[in-house]
């Protein structure tokens, strides 16, 4: 989806991205850390303080079709707390990752071991995987390996069970959290600057 947000732009914003993307590659090179595994790495590369390739006057300019990582990460800390891992950002913490569910559906439904990296490698890593991107499953299937991802990620006493014997990832952790949210409402779209906690 990244690579099809970048193909959409208009050409002088598509070559802006571009840049930024190239930008963010120099800067994982100079730290020797392009081929690292991303989840190896977490705090280094926030060290590097890479900004998104596609950050526009400090706002998301994909908010709507922003990575599921991304949307996961939901800070309701003004941004000045964002700049270390240490600065205190406080994050909304979910009883599940659905990014990492979906990372291991993705290596099941591939046959292959989990691959997580980094967005600065987003589309070279497209453009040498093409052929997976075209890839389909019935959506039964889909839905069968999504649950059992989402599954092994949720611990035991999250797991609500259902009619049909299975189990849901819902617990009051989760509804507390939806509240906290609602309670919190931030604008994405508006520059970091201006957003209030």
């Amino acid at each position: 989806m990244i690579a099809e947000d970048v193909s959409t732009l208009a050409p002088d914003a598509q070559s802006q991205v571009l840049d930024r993307f190239g930008d963010a590659l120099a800067g994982l090179r100079e730290a020797a850390m392009e081929d690292a595994p991303l989840l190896s790495m977490g705090r280094e590369y926030m060290a590097l303080g890479l900004p998104c390739p596609f950050l526009k006057q400090e706002a998301c300019s994909i908010h709507s079709t922003r990575p599921v990582a991304c949307r996961e990460h939901l800070v309701v800390t003004p941004p000045s707390r964002c700049a270390s891992l240490d600065g205190g950002a406080e994050v909304v913490a979910f009883p599940v990752s659905l990014h990492h569910a979906l990372t291991l559906v993705g290596a099941w439904l591939l046959g292959g071991a989990p691959v997580s990296i980094p967005l600065a490698r987003a589309l070279d890593w497209y453009k040498a995987h093409q052929a997976l991107a075209a890839r389909r499953w019935p959506a039964a299937e889909l839905n069968r390996v999504v649950a059992k991802g989402l599954d092994s990620l949720t611990p035991a006493a999250c797991r609500v069970p259902l009619t049909d014997g299975g189990c849901s990832p819902v617990s009051r952790m989760a509804r507390r959290e939806s509240f906290v949210l609602a309670a919190h409402p931030v604008d994405p779209t508006r520059p970091l600057a201006e957003r209030s906690p």
